[in-house]
């Protein structure tokens, strides 16, 4: 109890005096372990662990300080940006902004973040995949979330989950011209990869139909049609196509399959 008392007078007295040196991170730790939510200890802690250039250790009191007083992102959010700009090419302090950007609701900022990580640090894709699910997860309409996420997603071979952010993103902004570059890169390989996924190749297909390359769409669809059970979707599409192409013979032959109805 004594002693308790004697750290927390002596921290006191080394904020006053704004000490950041190691006896008094000693101190302060000290007096935390009685004192473990004193904000203005743990804020004179962070900044020692600063100005020591022990980066980790201060983030884990910011992480602490946004745990126990959530009111003290913003505040936060400042400080490790300030850290940031000292130390640029640390992609552990660019991760951590990026998350307390996502807690504040800034997912631009965080993807700003995300971007310059996976610039520097391509062995961060694990990490930087579960940080972009915590935006869609909260902002499911982010278009710059979803095309980074395809991208990484893709790379990481999970085809369906890439295929899925690219179609959600086109969704969103179809007329993207750096969507539909990856669009036209990324979808085909994963057909090359995946022959007899449907899904992803009438998506693709329709696709070609919009882009007006017919031709591309009449290729692809004659490739489903053995894979897929309701055929008269597909010979419409193809019938549509080839009429786009002045192809009337070519069109009738496909209308002439489809029922009476249709």
């Amino acid at each position: 109890g004594d002693q308790d008392e004697v750290y927390a007078e002596l921290a006191r007295y080394y904020m006053k005096k704004n000490d950041l040196s190691t006896e008094a991170i000693d101190t302060y730790n000290k007096a935390l372990e009685k004192d473990s939510y004193n904000i203005n200890l743990l804020n004179i802690l962070a900044q020692s662990y600063i100005h020591h250039k022990q980066v980790r250790s201060a983030l884990l009191i910011f992480e602490k300080i946004v745990k126990i007083y959530p009111k003290n992102l913003k505040f936060v959010i400042v400080e490790v940006a300030k850290l940031c700009k000292n130390y640029p090419k640390n992609t552990m302090l660019l991760m951590s902004l990026g998350k307390f950007e996502i807690m504040g609701g800034e997912y631009k900022k965080a993807i700003e973040n995300f971007r310059k990580v996976r610039k520097q640090d391509p062995q961060k894709k694990d990490l930087l995949i579960a940080a972009y699910y915590q935006i869609l997860e909260k902002s499911p309409n982010t278009f710059e979330a979803l095309v980074d996420q395809g991208q990484m997603t893709f790379d990481n071979n999970d085809f369906k989950a890439a295929a899925a952010h690219y179609i959600k993103a086109y969704e969103i902004n179809p007329d993207n011209t750096e969507l539909q570059s990856q669009i036209e890169k990324v979808f085909p390989k994963i057909m090359e990869l995946e022959p007899k996924n449907t899904n992803v190749g009438e998506w693709l297909a329709d696709y070609y139909t919009k882009s007006r390359r017919h031709t591309d769409a009449i290729g692809l669809y004659q490739k489903m049609v053995p894979l897929t059970e309701s055929k008269e979707r597909l010979y419409r599409k193809m019938g549509d196509c080839f009429l786009a192409k002045n192809m009337l013979d070519s069109a009738y032959n496909y209308y002439k399959k489809l029922p009476p109805n249709e």
